[in-house]
């Protein structure tokens, strides 16, 4: 599922904070404007032996 996909229509144009923390506070543009990474290819690394 793209939860940014979703959620896109209806924030798009939001200019108020989508996410409020004690610290700080992150509006929805500034999440769609980095750079996605596809993680379904990765794989898991096993640290034990």
């Amino acid at each position: 599922m793209d939860i940014i996909k979703n959620l896109t229509p209806r924030w798009n144009e939001i200019d108020y904070p989508f996410l409020i923390h004690a610290n700080g506070e992150l509006r929805f543009s500034e999440i769609t404007d980095q750079k996605s990474v596809d993680l379904f290819e990765s794989k898991a690394v096993t640290l034990w032996h």
